[in-house]
């Protein structure tokens, strides 16, 4: 099934009304957690979702559903690898962290980083910077962190549809990939941005050396 990219969308969304962009955000969300893939049921997502998710703007969210966003994320990444540097992809990082004791709040954070990676590929190829999403609180939720996630999202799309205006890029919008995920858990979604901030380091360092 295909997507159609909203990414040409995006100047129009910027200056869209806050009010508006909320309702719009959270109809978005409605539609992703439809697509999202099937999570066994099981008292730890249930824990999750009590312990993590809740947010008076965005009610429920859970790390795994963050984690099947942030699956979408890695997968641009690596197409972009494929599409400007083929000759690296087999360089790549694949090997997951296994990591204990995080919160969606090292989470953001490290989504932080990786929006700063994404924002030099935006940088070289003439796309806005990633957007930057606010805590409803000091501490972020994953609501929160999913927001993020999708702007990350939103500008690898931009960015490869410079790269190959003729490309489309719909299908990395549908968080469905097939699989059948297992609970997460914070710490699992902050080894899988660890992972893609690994990737895009690497691939931001092949194309300074190429700049020179």
């Amino acid at each position: 099934m295909k997507f159609e990219s909203s990414t040409p969308k995006r100047n129009y969304l910027a200056k869209m009304p806050a009010k508006y962009r909320l309702v719009l955000g959270l109809f978005i969300m409605v539609q992703l957690f439809v697509l999202s893939p099937p999570v066994q049921s099981s008292a730890l997502n249930d824990a999750n979702v009590r312990q993590f998710g809740h947010s008076d703007y965005y009610g429920e969210l859970s790390p795994t559903q963050v984690y099947a966003l942030i699956l979408s994320v890695d997968a641009l990444v690596t197409y972009y690898a494929e599409q400007t540097h083929p000759e690296r992809v087999t360089y790549l990082p694949t090997k997951l962290f296994e990591v204990q004791g995080y919160r969606p709040e090292d989470v953001f954070v490290a989504l932080g980083r990786l929006s700063d990676l994404v924002d030099l590929l935006a940088a070289k190829h003439g796309v806005t910077k990633t957007q930057r999403i606010q805590r409803e609180n000091e501490i972020a939720i994953p609501a929160e962190v999913f927001l993020q996630a999708a702007e990350c999202l939103d500008t690898l799309a931009l960015i490869l549809r410079q790269t190959n205006e003729n490309g489309s890029y719909g299908d990395f919008y549908a968080v469905s990939h097939g699989i059948t995920l297992t609970p997460k858990t914070p710490s699992d979604v902050f080894s899988l941005v660890d992972l893609i901030e690994r990737r895009l380091r690497l691939l931001s360092h092949e194309e300074r050396n190429l700049d020179e």
